[in-house]
């Protein structure tokens, strides 16, 4: 009896620690993702995990910003692209939906983006430079 109580006091106290990990710009961007694809109760949670290793990542590449920037815009560009693959996995159908239109819209701009680029004359080093900052 003495050990399940133990154990049910560390697995509060671990949870207890774990919520403390959530920062004001966790908060808010879970809550954007909430609104923006109606998540239910179970998907928030997973949302905040998916959050939190968003901000883990993209502090691990901080230190590349000043040593190596495009080196650092890659890696950044691959955790976008990585973050939005778990966000797909826990979307339903209809929310998926929306993600979908979501990436037309960003593939759109994109393309729109690089047409002007190329129009004002600029080099394919520029564009791709300009790409990876947007993210």
């Amino acid at each position: 009896m003495k050990t399940k109580l133990f154990i049910l006091f560390l697995l509060a106290g671990s949870c207890s620690l774990w919520a403390q990990d959530r920062t004001p710009a966790i908060d808010a961007a879970v809550a954007e993702q909430t609104a923006h694809f109606e998540l239910r109760p179970d998907q928030v949670e997973e949302m905040y995990v998916i959050e939190e290793r968003r901000a883990r990542n993209l502090a691990e590449i901080e230190v590349l910003r000043e040593s190596d920037y495009r080196m650092y815009l890659a890696k950044k560009q691959a955790i976008r692209t990585h973050i939005q693959g778990n966000i797909r996995q826990i979307l339903d159908k209809e929310q998926r939906m929306t993600l979908d239109q979501d990436i037309r819209q960003y593939r759109e701009a994109t393309s729109n983006l690089i047409r002007e680029m190329r129009q004002q004359g600029k080099s394919k080093e520029e564009i791709e430079l300009m790409l990876l900052e947007r993210g």
